[in-house]
Parts: structure tokens; C-alpha cells; sequence
């Protein structure tokens, strides 16, 4: 029995890769990035929380450590006679208590007489121990030359301080306003008035029932005077705590 004949293939058109049968390319619609990301996307995801965590981690705390460095510490007796030093709330910098405290420790500080700071008995509740050592280089420098034309300061604060920034729990502020400056020379009385520009510092008092009733006090401060009717390097005057920078 003759086995008929098979019906030969259909030839099929070949098409070269990355085109149409018209013969037009084709775009490629491989993409690296995206092919990069669809395979190791779970290790990226992987890499970037084992990294991530750590630095956030390290943000909060040092978050956390400067808000305390900031928050008023107060002294609190319970009924059951337990002592507890702890912060209260967090320190607010542009507060008026704050002013207030740069203003009285301007004030104090500026304040003279021919023997030197007016109420010196008050320096100690408003300067760290640091601030009080200049204090007292500079009013000892001074002392002959005001003892000589006995001279009085007195100081009138403008307007209310201005706050600079806020760092490490450390407060700056700057306050302007003028100083009356009278005396005697050979009988003929002088007067004169100087512009006043002073920086403050304020941190908080880790000392409370020695220094008084301030949760901050002035750790640096720099002061400058520019005398109106004085001419020459006299005329300006300037001097800062050897903490300040």
C-alpha cells in the first residue's frame, strides 16, 4: 500500500529581533533600573532600614538630651518630705523671664561708681563663676583710673533684648542702649554718654541654692561702649569674657 504524501511545512517569514515584519525596529522595552529594582528591590528595602534605623535612633537621642538641657529645673518637696530636682516644662527662649534676666544682669552689670560694680552683692545671682572672674579682672583694671575722676555710670536699657539663637541648651541674647557717665576732673564736672551694644549668654543654673532664684544665668558675655563726644581710639570700648567667642 503506497503511503501518500505529506504536505510540505509552510515556510514562516523570519523577522530579525527587534523588528516588526514590515521591517521597522522596535523599541526594546528592556529597562535596566527597572529590571535592576524588580530583582533586588527586597535587599534595597533591607539596606535602607539597617541604615535608616541607627542614624534616627541617634537623632533622638540627641534630640532628647537637648530638650533637657533646655527644660527649667526646679526643687520639689512632697508632702512625705521627698526631695526631687527635675525638669518642669521645656525652656522657652523668647519667655519673658528670660528677658527679664538679661536685662537685670545688663543692668547690674553696668552700673558703676567710682569703687566699681554699684551692687556688686548681686553679680553672684545672675553670672556663673566664670563671668564673675572677668567681671572683676576688668573692674580691677579700671579702678585707679575711675577712683581718679570719680566716676559714675548709669545705664538705660532701649529696648527689649533680642534673642540671637538657641545651641546646646545655651540661650544668646543681645541688648543696646546708652550710658550716662558722670565725674569730677581738678573741680570742673564732665558728662558723658556712650551707646552701649552688650552679648549675653544664658545656661541653665545647675547650682540654684547657692546662686538664687534664677533657673539661668550669664556664662559669657561681650560688651561694647562707643562714646558720642569722644574722638579717637578712645571712643570705642570693648570688652569680653574670656569664655566668649
Amino acid at each position: 500500500m503506497q503511503t501518500p504524501a505529506l504536505d510540505p511545512e509552510p515556510e514562516l517569514p523570519i523577522t530579525p529581533r527587534g523588528e516588526s515584519p514590515q521591517g521597522e525596529k522596535k523599541p526594546s522595552t528592556f529597562d535596566v533600573p527597572k529590571r535592576w529594582f524588580a530583582e533586588y528591590r527586597k535587599d534595597v528595602l533591607l539596606i535602607t532600614i539597617a541604615i535608616g534605623s541607627p542614624l534616627l535612633s541617634l537623632w533622638f537621642v540627641h534630640k532628647t538630651i537637648d530638650d533637657l538641657k533646655r527644660s527649667m529645673w526646679v526643687w520639689h518637696l512632697d508632702s512625705s518630705g521627698v526631695m526631687t530636682y527635675a525638669p518642669i516644662a521645656l525652656a522657652d527662649p523668647d519667655s519673658e523671664i528670660f528677658k527679664e534676666i538679661v536685662m537685670q544682669a545688663t543692668e547690674v552689670y553696668l552700673k558703676r561708681n567710682p569703687a566699681g560694680i554699684s551692687n556688686k552683692e548681686l553679680l553672684p545671682r545672675y553670672f556663673s563663676e566664670a563671668s564673675l572672674k572677668a567681671i572683676e579682672a576688668e573692674v580691677s583694671k579700671a579702678a585707679p583710673e575711675r577712683m581718679r575722676r570719680n566716676l559714675f555710670d548709669q545705664p538705660e536699657i532701649k529696648d527689649r533684648p533680642t534673642r540671637l539663637d538657641v545651641s546646646g541648651g545655651a540661650f544668646r541674647y543681645r541688648v543696646v542702649g546708652f550710658i550716662v557717665r558722670t565725674g569730677v576732673i581738678d573741680g570742673v564736672n564732665e558728662r558723658l554718654v556712650g551707646d552701649f551694644k552688650i552679648g549675653l549668654v544664658l545656661v541653665p543654673n545647675d547650682d540654684v541654692r547657692q546662686k538664687g532664684r534664677f533657673p539661668y544665668i550669664v556664662k559669657q558675655y561681650r560688651k561694647e561702649i562707643t562714646w558720642r563726644n569722644i574722638e579717637g581710639p578712645d571712643a570705642h570700648e570693648v570688652y569680653e569674657s574670656a569664655l566668649l567667642k
